[in-house]
């Protein structure tokens, strides 16, 4: 295995070699400007990826900058819209280690040289915006993440350029900023608008419908209007049930949710309903769950207490104790295997294989 492991990395260097050396000859074997156009745009995404597999993105990103600017001289639109789906992946990369700066200085480059070549309304323009708006809303700057989807939104309804499911999307990502913001009902506009066209586009029983019952129903919760809230929650359990295992946990989180609707309400024995079976889940499959899922044990332990059951509150903590515990090991190979990816001068996957195998992982 390490023979292997060190067979792919000459032959990756050898590789990033010849494409080095092709890039220093281009010119003189082509006869036109186009051929060896898209020679080099191809050459420059295959150095990408090279250093993309090594998880060296600031130099897989150089790369695709430049196949960009190749696509753009070209003005072949497919092309464009291959380096745009590649920057796209490193920023949610970026997103995820909150490099948020980074992140957007990929689309702000892309903006100006793709704005240089094609109409302030083309569909590739919106797309940037879209994905610049989803940085925002990651930093939490739903200010721009805002004013980013506004422009995209408004491009693409000249040119009826996105599909109906991209527009979905659109709508629930500004549905989302507007809900960060306190700006309930705009939300829930966005969230209606996303959910007719996935009915309509998607069918009764698909999980983005099912997400769709979920986001309208957490707006109604904030709005007070906690029958709303509950109706839409159970046309999403209807659907999760259909379509996912009875113990998964998201099902958990579902009653999670409703509980918390129930217990706002004054409904405390609704709410401990909801609560027990959220927590039933959890003792079934526990290992397999988000650490931040403790919340059900502990709403469920507050519950309890309201009704002067104070022993079942008791051995609920212990419980949420137990799951907490649990999962710190989880959260010690996730920062170990993050560390483990960030170095450098080392061949990091056999290391990474280690953690992966580990015992104390599969607890």
């Amino acid at each position: 295995e390490d023979r292997s492991s060190e067979e792919t990395m000459q032959n990756s260097q050898e590789a990033l070699s010849y494409y080095n050396q092709a890039l220093n000859q281009i010119e003189s074997i082509f006869e036109t400007d186009i051929d060896s156009d898209r020679l080099q745009y191809d050459i420059f995404l295959h150095i990408s990826d090279y250093y993309q597999q090594k998880l060296e993105k600031s130099s897989a990103s150089i790369f695709i900058e430049a196949a960009l600017v190749v696509a753009c001289k070209l003005k072949e639109k497919t092309m464009i819209n291959e380096c745009l789906n590649r920057q796209h992946f490193i920023s949610n990369i970026y997103n995820w280690e909150e490099r948020y700066s980074k992140a957007l200085s990929l689309f702000e480059k892309s903006l100006a040289i793709v704005g240089s070549v094609l109409d302030k309304n083309h569909y590739l323009i919106a797309k940037i915006y879209k994905f610049m708006a989803s940085i925002y809303n990651h930093e939490g700057n739903y200010d721009e993440a805002i004013l980013m989807y506004e422009k995209s939104i408004i491009i693409a309804s000249l040119t009826d350029s996105l599909s109906d499911t991209d527009t979905a999307i659109t709508y629930d990502e500004l549905g989302f900023a507007y809900e960060q913001q306190g700006r309930y009902d705009d939300a829930l506009s966005m969230y209606q608008k996303s959910l007719q066209i996935d009915l309509s586009e998607l069918g009764n029983d698909h999980p983005r419908i099912a997400l769709t019952y979920i986001e309208i129903g957490s707006i109604y919760s904030l709005k007070n209007k906690y029958d709303d809230a509950v109706a839409m929650y159970q046309k999403a359990l209807k659907i999760q049930l259909f379509i996912l295992d009875d113990n998964h946990p998201d099902i958990a989180t579902l009653y999670h949710k409703m509980g918390l609707v129930y217990n706002r309400d004054g409904k405390s024995n609704e709410a401990l309903l909801m609560y027990q079976k959220a927590s039933s889940i959890l003792d079934r499959i526990n290992a397999k769950c988000n650490y931040s899922l403790s919340n059900i044990y502990n709403e469920l332990a507050n519950c309890y207490d309201q009704q002067n059951l104070h022993a079942e509150a008791t051995a609920t903590r212990k419980k949420s104790k137990q799951f907490i515990e649990l999962h710190k090991f989880g959260k010690i190979y996730e920062v170990s295997l993050v560390h483990l990816t960030e170095s450098q001068g080392e061949d990091r996957q056999d290391e990474i294989q280690k953690y992966s195998s580990s015992e104390f992982v599969n607890t």
